[in-house]
């Protein structure tokens, strides 16, 4: 049996949440692909190119472990040492204008985090600019 997207909600924790959003950029760029109803994130990583300094004596994630782990993630380093490259299935907190934000997330987004997490000003940064654009009935 078949559940239909319109009664599907996402749900991903710190990396999860980063997966999530790469899923829904990914079931964007398949146009054919129906919305899902919602989507949760809890303390999602939004980026993998931007170092935290704010929490960072508070949160048990340090900046050098993001850096770290980022680093393995995105695999081997670029030829080209100079030039950033910015995959819009990575990268999150520093939006793409290309982004569509309102036809990317499904009807409505979850976001919560802690106020001592080393992301948190990215995540409310990020949040409130969704806020700002999409609306606080969508995201919240």
């Amino acid at each position: 049996m078949a559940v239909p997207a319109a009664r599907i909600v996402a749900v991903g924790d710190s990396a999860g949440g980063h997966l999530v959003l790469s899923m829904l950029v990914s079931l964007h760029q398949r146009s054919s692909l129906p919305k899902l109803e919602g989507a949760m994130l809890f303390s999602p990583w939004l980026s993998l190119h931007h170092t935290p300094i704010t929490n960072a004596e508070t949160d048990v994630i340090s900046a050098p472990f993001l850096r770290a782990t980022s680093r393995r993630f995105r695999g081997p380093a670029r030829a080209d040492k100079n030039k950033t490259i910015v995959d819009p299935l990575l990268e999150f907190l520093d939006p793409h204008p290309e982004t569509d934000w309102d036809a990317v997330l499904p009807s409505w987004l979850w976001v919560s985090a802690g106020t001592n997490e080393i992301m948190f000003d990215g995540l409310v940064t990020w949040t409130q600019a969704l806020e700002k654009r999409l609306g606080r009935e969508r995201v919240g």
